[in-house]
């Protein structure tokens, strides 16, 4: 079982749909996303995710086992970090300090580098103003991590992709639907 992060702002609940819809039922991974939403709206965004999806689409909570065939949405207002018992892994949801985007995607990136093997784990940032997951993608990278960024002619919004490739945590710049097929064939 791999392990795939996304992140998204501006533009992204569209490309989180479709990647939704076409994950196969018995998908072998669990993906974890940040969309940038608020806690007004992630419990309904997720209700629409699942009725679109073959696998189990779920707003995280604390202690969330990190299964096959799962997405996790991370909650509003609240940023999803991850913890390791035992050799299995969980969501742990944490208060915000000193964000501005809530929930983050670099705080979701920046907690997996010493939780989730890097040798198991996508990282992929997806349209978005700003630059919120860009060094938490610059750290992964350094470790390891396969990153993935969506490029400047499929991004509604190409802020948060092209700080990162700029700050040199890019893998691979591609178009949404060669990630799309990224995730769908990942493989580690």
């Amino acid at each position: 079982m791999g392990y795939i992060l996304i992140g998204a702002s501006t533009g992204g609940p569209k490309f989180i749909e479709r990647i939704c819809k076409e994950l196969p039922k018995c998908y072998k991974h669990t993906l974890c996303i940040v969309q940038h939403m608020g806690e007004e709206f992630t419990a309904s965004f997720v209700k629409n995710l699942n009725e679109l999806s073959k696998v189990d689409v779920l707003e995280a909570y604390s202690d969330m086992k990190l299964t096959c065939s799962k997405v996790i949405v991370a909650k509003g207002g609240l940023h999803l970090h991850f913890k390791s018992k035992f050799e299995n892994f969980y969501i742990q949801l944490v208060e915000n300090k000193t964000k501005m985007f809530v929930p983050s995607v670099d705080e979701m990136f920046f907690s997996a580098l010493d939780i989730l093997p890097s040798q198991k784990t996508m990282a992929v940032l997806l349209t978005g103003i700003g630059d919120d997951g860009a060094m938490g993608m610059v750290e992964l990278k350094k470790r390891g991590f396969y990153t993935l960024a969506q490029n400047e002619q499929s991004s509604p919004v190409f802020g948060m992709p092209k700080v990162a490739y700029e700050k040199g945590g890019v893998d691979k710049m591609l178009d949404f639907d060669d990630i799309l097929r990224e995730i769908i064939n990942y493989d580690p």
